[in-house]
């Protein structure tokens, strides 16, 4: 409807009868309730260990991505409530596409160039002069997003300048996904 609501239980009322559930099923810190579980119980370990089981605790993950949804809402509510520029609203929301893209990128590239290898960073941060994990300890997390975060950007939008570069296979693998999908998702937007 179209008036304000400033009651808080209406408000709570309201909440509680749509996204609180998902957002409290989203809320459960898998990982760690399956390490206790897993901590305090051998047997269990085992049934774990059994793809069904990998799945179903994979796809309780992906429950987190469904409150995306609550943002096409948001520009929606937004849009009609601010009679926002159709144009302008839709760079808006393109401009915040490529940052979300480009920063899920960032993090799974830092996670492909974190992987040791007999107790040694391998890979893109070696050639960057990393050859021990103190010294990526030693990076401040704000540097670490950065370099991805660079990486990023300039493989999505295909520019790529080569002076972060893949070096082991998976990162190369890696490199060469960012390229197409950077290049689909440029061609869609």
């Amino acid at each position: 409807s179209d008036r304000l609501v400033t009651d808080r239980r209406e408000i709570a009322r309201h909440y509680a009868s749509g996204w609180l559930w998902l957002d409290l099923l989203a809320a459960i810190p898998v990982d760690f309730v399956l390490w206790l579980v897993v901590e305090r119980d051998t047997r269990i370990s085992a049934l774990v260990a059994s793809v069904s089981v990998l799945r179903l605790i994979r796809l309780l993950r992906l429950v987190k991505l469904v409150r995306l949804l609550k943002l096409v809402s948001v520009f929606q509510h937004l849009e009609a409530l601010m009679s926002l520029n159709a144009g302008m609203l839709s760079v808006v929301q393109i401009v915040l596409a490529i940052l979300l893209l480009a920063h899920l990128v960032a993090c799974a590239w830092w996670a492909t160039g974190t992987h040791l290898e007999y107790d040694r960073p391998a890979g893109w941060l070696v050639s960057w002069g990393f050859t021990d994990a103190s010294e990526l300890d030693a990076l401040s997390t704000s540097q670490k997003y950065l370099y991805s975060l660079y990486w990023s950007l300039t493989t999505l939008s295909t520019v790529g300048y080569g002076d972060i570069t893949p070096t082991t296979d998976v990162e190369v693998g890696f490199a060469c996904f960012g390229m197409l999908f950077g290049a689909t998702a440029f061609a869609y937007l």
